[in-house]
């Protein structure tokens, strides 16, 4: 087993020439070939479906759009006040 954790798991990152699969030792060491084969189905289909970029521009959107709420409040008198 792993020295690290005993979790298995299997994830997809990167975006372009970085693109890469990662398969927990564990998880390898657990699952049986057709196991593994369905997997890596599974995270390419991430790619396939662009999962990664997907989840970057809706980061950025939520993120603009915290920001942006966050900077009305900025010269809102009674929230400082209330903060003393």
């Amino acid at each position: 087993g792993s020295r690290r954790s005993s979790h298995s798991n299997a994830f997809f990152v990167g975006i372009g020439a970085t693109k890469r699969i990662a398969l927990f030792d564990t998880l390898i060491e657990q699952a049986t070939t057709e196991e593994l084969v369905a997997i890596l189905a599974h995270e390419v289909g991430h790619e396939k479906l662009r999962h990664v970029q997907i989840n970057m521009i809706i980061g950025l959107v939520y993120t603009f759009t915290l920001f942006s709420i966050m900077s009305l409040f900025l010269g809102y008198e009674p929230l400082f006040a209330a903060f003393g």
